[in-house]
């Protein structure tokens, strides 16, 4: 799977796990602040983040992270609610946001 490399906290080819056209077709935005120890994502109704995260980034490693997708529940104000799931793989990434953004709506 092809994916992007963008400048994250020093590091300059932090790996998001999949490409900006995936994202875009898919109804995500950008919803990155800058304090934040991943870049995250919102998908279009802005009731789940899903952080992305390189195992590969010393930050990462540093955390012990090991998976590549962690997937958020948002409240009404779009604030932290609960986890939902992490995950290594792309697709099940996106059927994960699809199961519960309904759920959560």
């Amino acid at each position: 799977m092809q994916t992007d490399k963008i400048k994250w906290h020093g590091y300059d080819n932090y790996n998001l796990n999949c490409t900006f056209k995936d994202l875009e077709e898919n109804g995500f935005v950008n919803s990155s602040y800058h304090n934040d120890l991943a870049p995250s994502y919102m998908n279009k109704k802005k009731n789940i983040q899903v952080f992305f995260i390189d195992v590969e980034s010393d930050e990462m490693k540093a955390e012990s992270l090991n998976y590549k997708f962690s997937i958020m529940a948002l409240d009404e104000h779009g604030e932290y609610e609960k986890s939902i799931a992490t995950t290594n793989d792309f697709d099940s990434m996106l059927k994960i946001v699809k199961t519960f953004e309904k759920e959560v709506a």
